[in-house]
């Protein structure tokens, strides 16, 4: 799989259910969660994919989006726009001291109220094949 960078790529995840004020009280609905790969910290700054600093197992967006609605927080985290990580990554690949982490490698979105998965590559030239 595609190594993830900064270069951009995007993790999505769904259902994140997140408590949403409606005519009728306070009401779970189900959102499509999305994070940025681009803005993950920390990178590692001495690997270069492409153009793109490298991504270990410690890099983690701070933020995701398509979640906003749903103000009355995450039923499963308390929070709205919480922050994503990577849960997996490759089992012999270390990048900076963490594990390298890949294309379609697990993640947890909004904190912990949805998981998902990289599915968006930030870029296709460097492949991690463990």
């Amino acid at each position: 799989m595609f190594a993830n960078c900064s270069m951009g790529g995007q993790s999505l995840a769904s259902p994140d259910t997140c408590n949403t004020p409606s005519a009728s009280g306070v009401t779970p609905m189900a959102y499509a969660n999305t994070a940025n790969n681009a803005t993950a910290v920390p990178m590692v700054p001495n690997v270069i994919f492409v153009g793109g600093m490298a991504h270990n197992l410690n890099s983690a967006p701070p933020m995701t989006n398509g979640d906003e609605a749903g103000t009355a927080t995450g039923v499963a985290s308390g929070t709205v726009m919480g922050p994503s990580r990577n849960v997996k990554g490759s089992t012999k690949v270390f990048i900076g001291g963490g594990v390298a982490t890949r294309m379609s490698d697990s993640t947890m979105q909004n904190s912990t109220n949805s998981s998902g998965a990289t599915l968006v590559p930030g870029q296709t030239k460097v492949l991690i094949l463990s």
